[in-house]
């Protein structure tokens, strides 16, 4: 007799399966492991508190085996597949053939960033195309939507009705309905994580998220206007999470999943603080604003186990920053690297080609910034169109046409020649080393315990089949 459970958690990594699977790399002293999802431990802990049964898969890409065994063996009520890593409609479409190919009656609900934002971003016409090319039975419209998603399961797990849930899109036949759409908040102070309800499949790095939203207002990025108000856990809290997290042996470091981990300064002190004063065994690395460090943020973060600082620099062309809205200057970018590099914290940055504006003088200046200071790890990626973010609003300024997110012109630039660009920046830079857009990779290394040295050698070896 089938095990019931009420839903099952999917996550979709966007891991590029070759690099873990791939024969061709079996040679290389690297054991890689499946990073445990933070959606999957945010949702199963919400689901938790409301009496719902959960199981998960941390990676769909990875764990399809166990995926068609937990089909085959359990019956779930629902199966909620996340997107936050997602970059193509073509995936979701393929996650749901495989669960539906094993359990055709399963109701499937698709949720998470990734899909919120592009059924946001299409006429009726195109919604109805779209969401029956990726064939879930219902749709979170929503950034957030926790709240729906626990409805929707309690409705199909009760057999009620649904068709009244706010921001959910669900399926008639081929036709489907979008429900009246209202705000969803998500306070984080009052979803706290509880890490005991994944210890025994954790991996040795665990996601932490400390704040929602961003506190800044960059034209490239749609998160703040997505992800609503920015709000954070308080450092008490903080506390309370990383403990219990200390208590799990086999977590060896956080990754703080923060976009901007140092902002406000004295709220990232205090937390640098508190996590010196408990001497907790595991490191940490996070997203960290280089333009807004000084020597005092740098040594507390040494001293509270930073390995290693990922940098969305974006631009080496103080014009292309301008346009970009950073409000930044190129000299704080050179000063806060400089205090990175004195203090052998690792720095992995990252860069945009082509967003409007751009020209080949302004890449030229980029690939200049990178041969000066010279980021441990590095990656180049071309603009992704998102019509959510603020440089939409000025299309016209700069006569910006898109048929995609990832096939788009513009004045000065358009998307086959920032990819072209980007392949021969990722390939051909000596200053930095290459890394993929999963730079998990490189912290697994230094768990275990490689040196710099053979980190950057298998990095070389891995820039074959990412670029």
């Amino acid at each position: 007799m089938k095990q019931k459970t009420d839903c099952l958690f999917i996550a979709y990594t966007g891991i590029n399966p070759d690099l873990y699977l791939s024969d061709k790399y079996k040679e290389i002293p690297l054991k890689l492991e499946t990073i445990f999802n933070g959606a999957i431990a945010y949702l199963g802990t919400y689901v938790n508190k409301k009496g719902i049964t959960f199981d998960y898969i941390g990676s769909y890409e990875l764990e399809k085996e166990l995926l068609e065994k937990k089909l085959a063996k359990n019956d779930y009520a629902v199966v909620a597949i996340s997107t936050t890593f997602c970059k193509s409609i073509g995936s979701i479409s393929e996650l749901v053939k495989f669960v539906k190919k094993i359990n055709s009656s399963v109701k499937i609900i698709v949720g998470g960033p990734y899909q919120a934002n592009i059924i946001n971003q299409v006429d009726d016409l195109q919604l109805q195309l779209l969401l029956n090319k990726m064939k879930a039975d219902f749709y979170l419209n929503s950034y957030h939507g926790v709240e729906a998603l626990i409805s929707v399961i309690e409705a199909i797990k009760n057999g009620t009705d649904y068709r009244q849930i706010n921001n959910i899109i669900y399926r008639e036949g081929k036709k489907f309905t979008v429900v009246q759409k209202v705000p969803e908040t998500n306070e984080i102070e009052n979803n706290h994580i509880d890490w005991s309800l994944f210890k025994d499949r954790l991996s040795t790095i665990v996601p932490v998220r400390t704040s929602v939203s961003c506190l800044f207002g960059c034209k490239y990025c749609s998160y703040r206007t997505q992800a609503g108000k920015y709000n954070h856990l308080s450092v008490q809290s903080i506390e309370k999470e990383l403990d219990a997290i200390d208590q799990i042996e086999t977590v060896s470091m956080v990754n703080f999943i923060d976009d901007s981990f140092n902002m406000p300064k004295d709220r990232f002190k205090n937390i640098m603080r508190m996590m010196i004063r408990k001497r907790y065994h595991f490191k940490w690395h996070s997203n960290i604003r280089c333009q807004n460090i000084d020597r005092e943020m740098v040594e507390l973060m040494k001293e509270s186990g930073c390995e290693g600082a990922v940098l969305g620099l974006e631009s080496g062309s103080q014009d292309m920053l301008n346009h970009m809205n950073k409000g930044i200057k190129l000299e704080d970018y050179i000063k806060g690297h400089e205090l990175f590099r004195e203090y052998d914290i690792l720095t992995m940055a990252n860069f945009i080609i082509g967003f409007p504006g751009e020209t080949m003088e302004s890449v030229n200046e980029t690939i200049s910034f990178i041969n000066l200071i010279k980021p441990t790890f590095f990656h180049a990626h071309p603009w992704y169109l998102d019509t959510k973010t603020p440089i939409w609003n000025e299309r016209d300024k700069y006569n910006i046409k898109h048929s995609t997110s990832t096939e788009w012109s513009h004045q000065t630039m358009d998307s086959a020649t920032a990819t072209s660009l980007c392949k021969d920046i990722n390939k051909n830079m000596n200053s930095s080393t290459f890394m993929s857009m999963d730079y998990s990779i490189i912290f697994q290394m230094i768990n275990q315990g490689m040196s710099l040295n053979q980190i950057k050698e298998i990095m070389e070896k891995f820039k074959e089949l990412a670029i």
